[in-house]
């Protein structure tokens, strides 16, 4: 059965009613009645008290307008979504009052919307379609927010105005042209007429983090309109200056944003974002990058069919959990671990969990190999030539295995898109071309870095884990995770891209537990290590590790690929990844029968004995 919301907004001066019906993940709009209060024109704002009035006296008809509309009666609406805030006190409490009369006359579920998550939903009545992750800039009269958002409900704030808010400037400025209240349509047309270069004003903190600050480009205005001898000649090119220093830094900044989270989708939401400029101006900007979606200028603006969208959701949400299927969350489990990235800043830098575990697997792979040449009698300082190698051509192998997977070529100059047996083939190459070129057989090569690939590997597994990346199918176990803002958030909408089936009404934004596969790897891979190094003391020919460990990896692998969560599967339960685990384990096995004859003493090749790489060309400068 359908459920029906009756969405309430009344938080400044616009009374408005909707109807929501809808089942899953496709709401309808079924009625929308948006009364806009013309009387605080003549006072160039909003003024409170008359606003709480005009509420009072017109939300009544405004609800039962909203039904006829819809042609529902109140006795099939299921629950009441109001603003409960941000916005006019007196306003808002026209509005909850109400809403709580009649969810409690009726019997019916109030549910409490934040204002600004209204707008988050607005572009979500046109596009049903449109789902996390993806980031999202809210700018309004009141507000400038830009979100991460990884999942409908889960929100991280990247940042904030410091003082007057988007729309607040538009408002602000437009009095000073001359322009009436409100002002943003105001100033838009005008600035079609202006000419873009003749006054400069400052993009204030654009080029610093994701804050905004509008104050200081207000003022610069004030002193331009102050300064002209002419208001009537220079109103259009004061206008289009404006316009394209506001729009400039919130373009700048969503832009910022996508590149930093690597989201394919950018939002627009607020009244401002009726700006048809700003949309335009975004989309350029955004092309290739990721898509913008933006809802039409009359959803935009202030209206209750945004808050029945967020309060729909919200049902959905709460009836969800209320199910208790057991295929998504484990009820004899009190406790779900959630699991957040690991992200710090240095000085001018955000150093990720993931590039802090990939230097440390590096560092640690490099001093196994160290140790095992002062063993063996050998030039130590090597071990620095094979993990410069490895790094290079591993990060050059992994993006040219991705692009070639995907088509994504601009993941090339990205910081994600990377595929672990890409680099595994391009770091391997890159240490065997050492090898050559210091003269040193492939065999010691292979000798010297079984063990620390495999700790190597480990390690950086775990660095998946801190960016909450490469996990696995829903799991009812008691180490089960959720990962909130992983890559993507586990969330049922985007398990259900990953071809995990759910039980039929499931809601698309709840959180999943999952097998946490990284921490898997990361075991079975040290035990792995464990064994390859106590096989150093055991007689062998050169190089015969290395097919042990191709065998131990692509084993390890092949398993662990049953409970991650892929979309690539073939040929049924089976994944690409395994069948590229199978031809290793066979190139281990190959391997393994090759050098099946141990060496009782092995000869060291004279470039494990001489100088390093580095020497040489220290030597030759």
């Amino acid at each position: 059965m359908a459920d029906v919301v009756l969405g309430i907004e009344t938080s400044c001066d616009e009374t408005s009613a909707a109807v929501l019906v809808g089942e899953r993940r496709r709401p309808e709009l079924a009625g929308l009645v948006i009364l806009s209060q013309d009387v605080h024109k003549v006072f160039g704002g909003v003024v409170p008290e008359l606003a709480s009035r005009a509420h009072l006296s017109a939300l009544p008809a405004v609800v039962d307008r909203t039904l006829a509309e819809a042609g529902l009666a109140w006795s099939a609406v299921d629950a009441v979504a109001v603003t409960q805030g941000p916005g006019l006190v007196g306003a808002l409490l026209v509005g909850v009052v109400y809403a709580k009369a009649l969810a409690y006359a009726g019997d019916r579920e109030l549910i409490g919307v934040h204002h600004m998550e209204g707008h988050l939903f607005a572009p979500a009545l046109e596009d049903p379609e449109l789902a996390p992750p993806f980031v999202a800039l809210l700018v309004s009269g009141g507000h400038t927010l830009l979100l991460d958002v990884p999942a409908w409900g889960r929100y991280r704030l990247l940042g904030a105005t410091r003082d007057d808010a988007a729309g607040e400037a538009f408002d602000k400025v437009a009095a000073l042209l001359g322009l009436g209240y409100p002002g943003g349509a105001a100033i838009e047309r005008l600035a079609t007429q202006g000419d873009p270069s003749r006054f400069a004003f400052p993009r204030p903190m654009r080029d610093e983090g994701y804050e905004f600050s509008f104050s200081g480009l207000k003022t610069a205005v004030l002193r331009a309109v102050r300064a002209s001898d002419d208001l009537a000649r220079d109103r259009p090119d004061l206008a289009r200056a404006f316009q394209d220093a506001v729009l400039d830094v919130l373009v700048t900044k969503l832009e910022r944003a996508v590149r930093a989270t690597g989201y394919r989708t950018a939002l627009l939401g607020g009244g401002v974002a009726c700006n048809r400029t700003l949309a335009e101006l975004a989309a350029q900007r955004l092309s290739g990058l990721a898509r913008v979606a933006v809802a039409s200028p009359r959803l935009n603006a202030d209206n209750a069919a945004m808050i029945a969208r967020a309060g729909w959701h919200r049902l959905a949400l709460a009836r969800s959990r209320n199910r208790g299927n057991f295929a998504i969350r484990n009820p004899e489990s009190a406790i779900t671990m959630t699991i957040y990235p690991l992200t710090f800043q240095l000085g001018p830098l955000t150093i990720t969990g993931y590039g802090l575990m990939m230097m440390v697997a590096f560092l640690m792979a490099g001093w196994a190999i160290q140790v095992d040449l002062r063993r063996r009698g050998m030039n130590e300082e090597y071990a620095a030539d094979i993990v410069f190698a490895a790094v290079v051509g591993g990060i050059v192998g992994a993006k040219i295995w991705y692009v070639l997977l995907t088509g994504e070529w601009d993941a090339l100059f990205r910081r994600g898109g990377f595929v672990w047996y890409g680099g595994f083939l391009g770091g391997v190459a890159a240490v065997l071309g050492l090898g050559w070129w210091r003269r040193v057989p492939g065999r010691w090569a292979m000798e010297l870095t079984a063990a620390p690939l495999a700790l190597g590997y480990a390690l950086g597994r775990v660095g998946c884990f801190l960016v909450n990346d490469d996990y696995g199918i829903p799991s009812t176990l008691p180490w089960a995770m959720e990962f909130p803002q992983g890559l993507p958030p586990t969330t049922v909408a985007n398990l259900t891209q990953m071809h995990v089936r759910f039980p039929p009404g499931a809601d698309p934004a709840e959180l999943v537990a999952v097998h946490p596969t990284q921490i898997y790897e990361t075991v079975l891979m040290m035990l792995a290590f464990a064994w390859l190094w106590r096989l150093r003391h055991r007689p062998h020919a050169v190089g015969w590790r290395f097919g042990v460990y191709l065998v131990l990896a692509g084993a390890e692998r092949f398993l662990v690929e049953f409970v991650r969560a892929k979309d690539d599967r073939l040929l049924g339960p089976f994944t690409l990844a395994q069948l590229t685990s199978v031809l290793v384990m066979v190139a281990g096995v190959w391997v393994i029968a090759w050098l099946r004859e141990p060496e009782a003493a092995p000869v060291a090749p004279a470039g494990l004995t001489g100088t390093t790489a580095a020497d040489d060309l220290a030597r030759r400068h």
